[in-house]
């Protein structure tokens, strides 16, 4: 699943998010929500730039705000290096993408194999050429021995 073809939101979890973000003040969890969002749409996913004023912008706080909040924000991120990119990284939204990217992967190729067999099993084209099938009349269908006359109608 490339990001083309991520779903524009992702599952969040109330019982989850409450939990953690229970010793937040509302500040700290809006600034969070928001770099979920981020980190949701960043490429890669899950990921956010390692720079101060790129997050405090991202996180919507202002300056002095953003002194007293980011220390509690951060630590549910990690700084690591992606894809040769020093970058912070959601673990928690980094396994749901995995988890998501597999589900997809493993449903399209079960969907390939049924289509490969449904294309083994398919019948050869008929005498019609395809455009169509014969159907023969039974000897015994109660026509009385004379076919549809419209003008009999």
């Amino acid at each position: 699943m490339s990001k083309k073809q991520k779903p524009p939101a992702y599952q969040h979890y109330a019982k989850d998010f409450l939990t953690g973000t229970a010793g937040m003040s509302c500040a700290e969890v809006g600034a969070y929500i928001r770099l979920l969002d981020h980190c949701w749409d960043g490429s890669p996913v899950a990921t956010l730039p390692d720079n101060d004023e790129q997050l405090r912008r991202m996180a919507g706080a202002e300056k002095d705000e953003w002194k007293q909040i980011k220390d509690t924000v951060l630590a549910k991120f990690e700084r690591r290096t992606v894809e040769g990119k020093r970058l912070l990284v959601n673990d928690r939204m980094m396994d749901y993408w995995k988890e998501l990217v597999g589900f997809s992967e493993s449903k399209s190729k079960a969907a390939h194999a049924r289509w490969d067999k449904d294309k083994k099993k398919a019948p050869e084209k008929s005498a019609t050429g395809g455009k169509g099938f014969e159907v023969e009349e039974p000897e015994d269908f109660p026509t009385g021995g004379k076919g549809f006359d419209p003008e009999e109608a």
